[in-house]
């Protein structure tokens, strides 16, 4: 069982730091005063996806939503008692482009307003497109997204609105068409897709009906496919009916990751059981991350024998990762030499690298950082390069983003990302973190950074 997320991995990087057009910031804010607000002031969303590098295999609809996600954080800033009706008339005009209206559904539906509901469960109804289930399926599971930053703690939106349409689909075997030759029969299935992708907010829904649903398509013979994204379910419910299901499915359970999973949802994880089903699979990546959490004396040794005989590059480094967690001594100084290893450089897992550098809030790991933004063409090593000199707020890092404010950003794009205006995306993003950190506002004016600098930390 992999416990997975709505949003492509950039999607997660881009929005968790941020990085929008226009380098939109993400701070709380609180709403515009509850005042009239005329329709033309309300931002309008634009019938264009996002231009983005190395884009995962999202529905057309995440592109679109990224490419809006600026102008949706404003409308979500005002009240919604200001902004319901220019959004309930936007929504209606029907000559509006099918991806606006999903995306003005989910701004009224995240805010609990009935009109967003009805249009989001009148679609997913209503079609039998694979690719347009699927955009309204992920429109649905993404609702948090669209007003997080209004969700205090760990508050998620509501879904009991959705209850009676996941019943009835969880009870359907309604097929979809689709342009996907490679979609087997079981994928084809709408209450299939729908589990896949909205698992997280089915599991938010109280209703009693929906856990014996779950357990008995768990049951049904030639469904198999489903059993992940039921497990996925079953353990974020709050019905406590589950702990017998769940229990069920750990005495027979022979994967570690749906074993942690499950049985840390009831509270009866045996460690010594885990360890061991770890370590039989120490030829796996997402073993070593797993691992790092158990304070047993079996783990570095198994995982220095097993490092020369590993076959992926993937899960070399997550093993190296753990050797020099679990060896102690200087972790920094390993760490940059292991990101600047070029096999790592290249690797898709470089940023965990960059993230364990990040959460040490090293001084030392300045000079480093400045360099990977400076330099690197690879987009995730410098969201993380920001990361770094951002949480450290020294004045050798603060230097350091202001430097970077003149970098040529546009000269390290690679492949689609030379369609937008990295500089503007970038020098903004960065200008917008030295705002956090100063309380300044001088833009990208690099002069008036620098000259702000060296007023208020004088070379001795």
């Amino acid at each position: 069982m992999l416990i997975r997320s709505s949003l492509t991995a950039l999607s997660v990087a881009v929005l968790s730091f941020g990085v929008m057009t226009g380098g939109l910031s993400c701070s709380r804010e609180s709403r515009l005063p509850a005042a009239s607000v005329p329709a033309q002031t309300l931002p309008l969303l634009v019938n264009e996806p996002e231009s983005v590098m190395n884009w995962g295999d999202g529905p057309d609809i995440e592109l679109y939503f990224l490419k809006n996600f600026k102008a949706i954080h404003e409308i979500t800033k005002i009240s919604p008692a200001q902004s319901r009706n220019e959004l309930r008339r936007r929504l209606a005009d029907g000559k509006l482009p099918g991806p606006l209206r999903l995306l003005y559904a989910g701004i009224l539906a995240a805010e609990q307003d009935e009109a967003g509901h009805n249009f989001l469960i009148k679609q997913a109804k209503e079609t039998t497109s694979y690719e347009q289930a699927g955009n309204v399926f992920w429109v649905i599971s993404m609702l948090d997204w669209f007003i997080f930053e209004k969700l205090p703690g760990d508050t998620r939106v509501k879904m009991n609105w959705a209850k009676d349409y996941f019943v009835a689909l969880l009870s359907d075997n309604q097929t979809l068409t689709s342009d996907c030759l490679q979609a087997s029969p079981v994928h084809m299935q709408k209450r299939i897709l729908a589990l896949h992708v909205c698992y997280d907010s089915i599991a938010r829904i109280e209703d009693s009906r929906i856990l014996p649903l779950l357990v008995g398509l768990y049951r049904q013979k030639g469904l198999e496919e489903l059993h992940c994204d039921i497990e996925n379910t079953v353990v974020r419910m709050k019905d406590p009916r589950r702990v017998p299901f769940l229990r069920e499915l750990i005495r027979d359970c022979n994967d570690y990751v749906s074993y942690a999973y499950l049985a840390n949802a009831i509270g009866e994880l045996d460690k010594n059981r885990m360890v061991q089903m770890l370590l039989s699979h120490m030829d796996e990546e997402q073993t070593y991350y797993y691992l790092v959490s158990y304070n047993d004396e079996r783990v570095l040794p198994a995982a220095k024998k097993a490092l020369p005989a590993l076959k992926t590059q993937e899960a070399r480094l997550a093993a190296r990762l753990l050797i020099i967690q679990l060896e102690g001594g200087d972790r920094l100084t390993k760490l940059i030499e292991l990101a600047n290893d070029p096999a790592v450089v290249n690797s898709y897992s470089s940023y965990r690298v960059m993230g364990q550098i990040a959460e040490l809030k090293d001084e030392r790991s300045v000079s480093f950082a400045a360099d990977e933004l400076a330099k690197s063409p690879k987009l995730d090593r410098r969201v993380f390069a920001i990361q770094i000199l951002w949480q450290l707020k020294s004045p050798a890092a603060l230097r350091s983003l202001i430097d970077a404010l003149d970098v040529d950003f546009q000269a390290l794009a690679e492949g689609k990302d030379v369609a937008r205006d990295n500089n503007g995306m970038w020098r903004g993003f960065i200008a917008d973190h030295l705002k956090k950190i100063t309380g300044k506002q001088f833009g990208l004016d690099k002069a008036k950074w620098v000259q702000w600098y060296e007023s208020t930390y004088p070379t001795p």
